[in-house]
């Protein structure tokens, strides 16, 4: 989605969230708690499973209208 944290941190279609910052994620639930409690404009990092490698994206939470 153009002008999201996901399209800023460069998330693709495909990618499974396994964690934001230290904090595990194992369901949709785990990263909507985790975006809605984040500061806004405050830089998160987003471990991301691609096919079969563990990468690290910066996402920037953005207030939503």
């Amino acid at each position: 989605m153009s002008g999201s944290p996901a399209a800023g941190g460069q998330l693709r279609s495909g990618d499974v969230i396994v964690s934001v910052g230290d904090v595990g994620v194992s369901k949709a639930g785990d990263l909507q708690r985790l975006m809605v409690e984040a500061k806004i404009g405050s830089k998160l990092a987003l471990e991301v499973m691609r096919g079969d490698q563990l990468i690290t994206l910066t996402v920037v939470p953005v207030e939503l209208s």
